[in-house]
């Protein structure tokens, strides 16, 4: 006697399991863009309190710029003082980034 050939389609179990792995690579997809790229409400009239150097991950500087609406990370700050007041454009949702900023008018 011989045995009939296996079922080429996946189980309902093994489905599953794909599914859920698929879901999970896809929010941790959205959390990974989310948190540097989704534009967010600019603030306005911020005055900068205080600048702080970091070094990132990569061995890069990071700056965080404390302000009185908030601290905000920063690659394009150059040119940001403390005691000046500014408009900022921000994106990132974990950590809110200045994606443009321009003197207060």
């Amino acid at each position: 006697m011989s045995t009939p050939p296996p079922d080429p389609r996946p189980s309902r179990r093994g489905r599953i399991i794909t599914s859920v792995l698929s879901a999970v690579v896809l929010v941790g997809f959205a959390i990974f863009l989310g948190q540097a790229y989704v534009p967010l409400p600019g603030v306005s009239d911020c005055t900068v309190t205080d600048i702080i150097e970091e070094d990132g991950r990569r061995g890069n500087q990071i700056t965080l710029y404390v302000t009185s609406c908030g601290d905000y990370y920063s690659d394009e700050g150059d040119g940001i003082e403390v005691g000046e007041t500014y408009d900022f454009a921000l994106r990132g949702l974990l950590k809110p980034n200045i994606a443009e900023w321009t003197p207060a008018s």
